[in-house]
Formats: structure tokens, C-alpha cells, sequence
């Protein structure tokens, strides 16, 4: 069976690339119905969410939606199965007119825009319209959807409570990119901590500048991303006299070696209902590469 993954999506996004090579293993044969337009910028600053800037994205929206129409249409056969992964809110609602005929429709969001920009980063303010109209956007798009992928049984139970009943949820445990499952040469770091990500709200930067300042010498922390905490984890180290190593990010092939130099790999440490509901991509590669987390 074909599968078509639709949408404007970010391929480079952790969640996007698992879902092409889970469909791919899955023995699907894959077609692209893609217009890119929300690479340019991967660490959005506040002023990303301002209404200068989601106007100029929506004329850009309205744009690549119609070059998708004509992207679907120009297909040599519509494909029964139409995947919308990561980001894809708009998508699924566009993919819901304009794909048919076809078998299903398959929206694995991840998570909500609510989760997002609303309870975890706090972008709009809980009560105000921008986060009733994500709301209402995030509920009509997994409406819209025959099927909804979630990575945890928790964002299951999250997404009942948006009227998405078990009948049209389905489980699907990200894992990891094949390349953390091989073997490396690199020789384990004593004592080195190492945690990696976007800094995000989500990550909980604050717990581990706490903890590399309540060990000290004992461990060697290391740091690897950049992202809109990264300055308040720095700032908070400096104030606790944590002894940390921050580097920039290093390329997905990077990665493996980096894990297989580390003792202690971390995860995410945020207090809000996401990073409750979430297993994060760094979580599944530092098991596959067989470190303690």
C-alpha cells in the first residue's frame, strides 16, 4: 500500500523522521505531497507568535496550501493512506478536503499546540482568544482525522478529554533512529553527565543546574543544544557556581558518540501535564545506545 506524507511539516523534527521510517518499515511505499515553510527559524522567539508575524505566516500558509492542492492533484493516483505528522494542525484540516479519494487519514500530532504554547512554554495566556482559537484549531484537526497516533498512553487519556475517543487513537512508541542502535568506539567519560535538547520549558534546566551545583566536582555536566532557556540555565549556573560545559548543538550523526562517551545520559525534569505525558526522542537514543538514564 502507498502512504503519502502530506503536509508542510519539518522533515529535519525528530517525530517527522521516525514517522517516514516507521511507515517505510512498515512496508509502505512512500510519496511526498510537501511544501517546507516553518524551517527557517527552529528556536521561535516570542515575537514569532505576535500578530505581525502569524499574519505574514498565514498569507504563507495560504500560499503553500495551494501549491499542496496542486501537488495532490498532479499524483498519478491518489494514495489510499494520507500520513499528516509533527505540526501538522493545518495540515490535517487541508488534507481532510482536499485528499480524496482515500482510504484513511492518519494525523500523529505528538502533542497539541495547547500543550505547547499555552501550558508548557506560555506563550498566549490560558484565558485569552489566541489560546481558545489553538484550542478550537487543535480539536478540529483531530477531528478531522480517521486515526490519531499518540506516543503515550497518558497522551491518549489527554486526548479523550478533547473528544478523540480509544476507537480512533492508536499507541506508537517513537523509539530511535537506527544509527544509536550500532555500536561505538568512543570510551565512556567517568563521571560525565551529559544532557541534550532545544532548552526548552519542557526540560527543566533549572533541576539540572541544581543538581551539577549540588555535585560539583563528583560529576562533569555537559550541555549540548541552544534554544530560549539555554540563557537562564546559564545565568542560574553562574549564580550557583555550577560547574557546567555548554556547548552548540552537534549534528544528528554526532550524537551516537557523544552518548557513548557519557556515564549518565539525562532526560527531561519539567513540572508541567506535557513533560508528565511525554517519553522524549533523547530518552529512546540514550536506551538504544545503552546508557543509564
Amino acid at each position: 500500500m502507498t502512504a503519502c506524507l502530506f503536509g508542510t511539516y519539518v522533515r529535519a523534527h525528530s517525530a517527522n523522521r521516525l514517522l517516514r521510517e516507521a511507515l517505510a518499515g512498515a512496508g509502505f511505499a512512500l510519496v511526498e505531497c510537501h511544501e517546507p515553510i516553518w524551517e527557517e527559524e527552529g528556536n521561535k522567539p516570542r515575537r514569532y507568535f505576535g500578530p505581525p508575524s502569524l499574519a505574514f505566516l498565514g498569507a504563507r500558509y495560504a500560499a503553500a496550501a495551494r501549491r499542496l492542492a496542486r501537488r495532490w492533484r498532479a499524483l498519478s493516483g491518489p494514495p489510499p493512506l494520507v500520513v499528516v505528522g509533527f505540526g501538522g494542525q493545518l495540515d490535517a484540516l487541508l488534507a481532510r478536503r482536499l485528499c480524496r479519494p482515500r482510504a484513511a487519514l492518519v494525523f500523529a500530532p505528538l502533542v497539541t499546540l495547547s500543550e505547547t504554547l499555552v501550558e508548557d512554554r506560555q506563550v498566549f495566556p490560558a484565558a485569552g482568544l489566541r489560546a481558545r482559537a489553538l484550542a478550537a484549531l487543535d480539536r478540529a484537526a483531530l477531528a478531522a482525522a480517521d486515526l490519531v497516533l499518540v506516543d503515550t498512553a497518558a497522551h491518549a487519556a489527554y486526548l479523550a478529554r478533547l473528544g478523540v475517543g480509544p476507537d480512533r487513537t492508536a499507541v506508537w512508541h517513537l523509539g530511535a533512529e537506527p544509527e544509536f542502535f550500532q555500536p561505538r568506539a568512543a570510551t565512556v567519560t567517568e563521571r560525565r553527565v551529559l544532557f541534550y535538547g532545544r532548552y526548552l520549558p519542557l526540560h527543566g534546566v533549572e533541576t539540572i543546574v541544581a543538581a551539577a551545583a549540588h555535585l560539583g566536582s563528583r560529576a562533569e555536566f555537559v550541555l549540548l543544544g541552544a534554544g530560549p532557556e539555554r540563557r537562564r540555565a546559564e545565568t542560574l549556573a553562574a549564580a550557583a557556581r555550577a560547574p557546567i560545559a555548554w556547548r552548540d548543538p552537534v549534528p544528528l550523526p554526532a550524537l551516537p558518540d557523544e552518548l557513548a562517551a557519557a556515564a549518565v545520559v539525562l532526560g527531561v525534569f519539567g513540572a508541567s501535564e506535557k513533560a508528565a505525558m511525554v517519553v522524549p526522542n533523547k530518552v529512546y537514543q540514550a536506551a538504544a545506545a545503552g546508557r543509564p538514564l
